[in-house]
């Protein structure tokens, strides 16, 4: 018995992350109920469990376990939840969470063998840098991740206009699984904590996607006055402007579209600093 994590694992991250392992096992399953994964290659059964133990059984010796031990490690690492603000690695990487009652997430040294780099980790994530940092194999989750960028904008743009019917929502998969490819590949180890902010980031701008689709369902049925209101709050956002300052909110309908505007919001943040 294996552990990849020291701490519990988010149940929907863990399966997002180990379904990207489809190519690099001859089976692969994931449960968001339970927590739970397998994995088969060759004659070994893997078992990833939501603490992140992980049980092989028929291996055939250390070298081939220790190499899968860390394939999974660093392509479920992200999963891990911190113990002092309960949230995943990918979200504290995303600029998402402070710290709570500590100096530091103690989620940073969940792993046994991936350092996650604080400094990095603290850093605004910019394109040029990745580019620097991997060379050609950037090539190809660069140009995924600039899709979905310009999905994001041009859905806000369609909701601005009036454009609703428009929107089609789109999948991060390929761009994620991408990622979670580069950070397996042994010619990459070193550089888990760029390619896990650049996953978060993924996630961040995906999640932004899911909320242009919320706004656009909320903008069909609601009134003139609701309907001003809420266009107001996507155009703040579209700045990277919107402030959880702002005026408090007493209707229902306009607080769960503030809730999808600060998604937004914090993905044009991320993306402002992407192209910097």
């Amino acid at each position: 018995m294996y552990r990849f994590s020291a701490a519990v694992t988010y149940p929907r991250t863990l399966c997002d992350l180990m379904n990207c392992l489809q190519s690099q096992f001859d089976l692969v399953k994931c449960s968001r109920d339970l927590g739970y994964g397998r994995a088969d290659v060759d004659e070994m059964n893997i078992t990833v469990l939501q603490d992140g133990r992980i049980n092989m059984r028929r291996v055939k010796d250390r070298d081939q376990v220790m190499n899968i031990f860390g394939k999974l490690e660093r392509a479920l690492v992200g999963a891990t939840i911190c113990n002092c603000c309960g949230c995943d690695l990918l979200s504290i990487l995303s600029g998402c969470v402070e710290p709570v009652d500590t100096n530091r997430h103690t989620v940073y040294d969940a792993s046994t063998n991936i350092r996650i780099d604080e400094e990095m980790a603290q850093l605004p994530l910019r394109r040029a840098d990745v580019e620097s940092a991997l060379d050609e194999n950037a090539e190809h989750p660069l140009s995924l991740i600039q899709s979905l960028a310009n999905h994001l904008e041009s859905g806000m743009a369609q909701l601005l206009d009036g454009n609703i019917e428009l929107f089609r929502a789109v999948s991060s998969e390929e761009a994620r699984c991408s990622l979670v490819e580069l950070i397996t590949n042994p010619s990459l180890y070193g550089n888990e904590t760029l390619l896990l902010k650049v996953l978060a980031f993924v996630r961040v701008v995906y999640d932004a996607l899911c909320g242009v689709s919320e706004l656009a369902e909320i903008l069909t049925c609601s009134s003139k006055e609701d309907h001003d209101a809420i266009l107001k709050l996507v155009s703040i956002s579209q700045s990277g402007e919107l402030s959880l300052q702002m005026k408090a909110i007493d209707d229902q309908k306009r607080i769960l579209a503030l809730a999808h505007s600060l998604r937004l919001n914090r993905a044009m943040r991320l993306l402002q600093e992407w192209v910097r």
